[in-house]
C-alpha cells in the first residue's frame, strides 16, 4: 500500500496489469462521446429554435398573405359591382339612344309626311290658281296675288293683295303682286328657262322689296316668287336660291 502511494511506477504497472487505463480511456471516451452528443443536441436544439422561428415567420408571412388575398377579393368583388353598375348604365344609355332614333326616326317620317303635304297643297295651289287664270282670262300675277292671300291666311292673317302696283322709286318700280300690311312682295313669271333668267327674276324681286321697303318705310314681310314652268336645273337652282335669300317659292311645273 506504500509503494502503491508512494512509488508513481509502481502504481502505473499495477494498473497496467489492471487494465484500469483501458478502463479510464475508454471512460474518457464515453465522456467525449457524451459531450459531443451533448453538443450535438444542443445544436439541434438551437437549429430546431430556428426552425420554429422560420416556421412562425412562415406562419406570420402566411398570415399576411391570407389577409392580402382576402383584401384582393374584396377589391374584386367591388370592381365586379362597378362594372355591373356601368353595365345597367350602360344598357340605360343604350336604351336612351335606341328611345332618341325611334323618335328621330318619327320625327323624319312627320317632316317627310310634312314635305309631302306641303309638296300636294302646292300642287293643289297652283292647280286652284290655273283653274282661276282659265275661268277669269286675267295674267299670272292675280293667280300670284291669290296665292299669296291663301298663304296669309294659313299665317292668320287677312290681306287684299294688289296687283301690277307702280311706287315711284328709282324713277318708278312695277311691283307684280304687294300687300300693304304686312309687306308682303311677289314676282310672277310664267316660264323661266335658265339659271340666268332665274338670277333676273331673283334680282328684281329683291330690287322692288328694297324700293318697297324705302317708300312704305318699313320691312318686308316676306318675297313671294311664282313660277309657273321651269326646267329641272333651273327649279333645283331656284330652290337654293330661295332657301339662300329667304324667298318664298312657289314653283309651277317641272319638265326635263
Amino acid at each position: 500500500m506504500r509503494l502503491l502511494r508512494e512509488d508513481e511506477e509502481f502504481r502505473l504497472a499495477v494498473v497496467g496489469l489492471l487494465g484500469i487505463s483501458d478502463v479510464q480511456s475508454s471512460i474518457r471516451q464515453l465522456i467525449n462521446a457524451v459531450n459531443e452528443l451533448t453538443r450535438t443536441v444542443q445544436r439541434l436544439a438551437e437549429g430546431q429554435d430556428a426552425m420554429r422561428t422560420d416556421i412562425n415567420r412562415l406562419w406570420e408571412e402566411n398570415r399576411r398573405i391570407n389577409e392580402n388575398i382576402e383584401k384582393f377579393w374584396q377589391e374584386n368583388k367591388r370592381i365586379n359591382e362597378n362594372i355591373e353598375r356601368l353595365w345597367q348604365e350602360n344598357n340605360k344609355i343604350w336604351q336612351e339612344i335606341r328611345r332618341l332614333s325611334e323618335n328621330q326616326e318619327k320625327l323624319w317620317q312627320e317632316f317627310r309626311a310634312f314635305r309631302e303635304e306641303q309638296g300636294r297643297f302646292n300642287r293643289w295651289m297652283l292647280s286652284a290658281l290655273v283653274e282661276f287664270r282659265d275661268s277669269l282670262g286675267g295674267a299670272y300675277e292675280y293667280y300670284t296675288a291669290h296665292w299669296i292671300e291663301r298663304w296669309l291666311e294659313g299665317r292668320g292673317i287677312n290681306c287684299d293683295v294688289r296687283v301690277n302696283v307702280t311706287i315711284p322709286v328709282d324713277g318708278s318700280r312695277e311691283i307684280d303682286a304687294i300687300c300693304y300690311d304686312p309687306l308682303v312682295i311677289g314676282e310672277a313669271t310664267i316660264k323661266v328657262s335658265s339659271v340666268d333668267e332665274a338670277e333676273r327674276e331673283v334680282g328684281k324681286l329683291l330690287d322692288n322689296a328694297r324700293a318697297a321697303e324705302k317708300f312704305f318705310n318699313r320691312r318686308v314681310y316676306a318675297l313671294v316668287l311664282a313660277v309657273e314652268t321651269a326646267p329641272e336645273q333651273v327649279a333645283e337652282y331656284l330652290r337654293r336660291r330661295a332657301n339662300e335669300l329667304g324667298i318664298v317659292l312657289v314653283l309651277g311645273r317641272e319638265y326635263s
